[in-house]
């Protein structure tokens, strides 16, 4: 164990700046020996860490706060009431201004033409070997009796394609 220093001057000592060199010595040891603490960069880090952790926690309860915390979603519509009546009023395209007296609305007259276009791609081919079928209506214009049609009468349209009946018709 290193001997204690003595900090308080002597009273015989006129000369306040005189003390003995073994002490300042032993002084100068110890105090390059023992780290200091709380100092330097390290001490400096550690602030900078805490406070970003800090933020980083502040910023983390805003946020979640913002999300998580009961909202409110106020809609405020106006009372209406259904008013039904029936007037003749005019509709005029000469007219500049409304006339509620003599009941006249100006009016601007539109028209308006669209075409539209479109190419479509063909979305697959099917190929079936049956014929084609289908309903048609016959009339017979010479009387009001019915009259009976074997299978396979023949029917010719206005384009002349030929049609053929697939069973007996009466």
């Amino acid at each position: 164990m290193p001997e204690k220093v003595i900090d308080i001057r002597y009273p015989e000592n006129k000369n306040a700046n005189t003390v003995p060199k073994e002490i300042l010595r032993e002084k100068t040891k110890e105090s390059r020996t023992q780290p200091k603490i709380g100092t330097g960069k390290s001490g400096r880090a550690g602030k900078r860490i805490l406070l970003l952790i800090i933020y980083i926690l502040i910023i983390t309860v805003l946020v979640s706060g913002y999300f998580i915390l009961p909202k409110a979603k106020i809609e405020i519509w106006p009372q209406t009431q259904t008013l039904q009546f029936q007037e003749k009023i005019e509709v005029l395209t000469k007219e500049s201004q409304a006339d509620f007296v003599k009941k006249i609305l100006p009016g601007k007259v539109f028209e308006e033409s669209l075409e539209v276009s479109q190419e479509f791609q063909a979305s697959g081919t099917a190929t079936r070997n049956e014929k084609s079928k289908g309903a048609i209506q016959v009339y017979n214009a010479y009387s009001d009796s019915p009259q009976s049609l074997v299978a396979g009468t023949r029917f010719i349209s206005a384009e002349g394609k030929l049609f053929k009946s697939v069973k007996a018709v009466t």
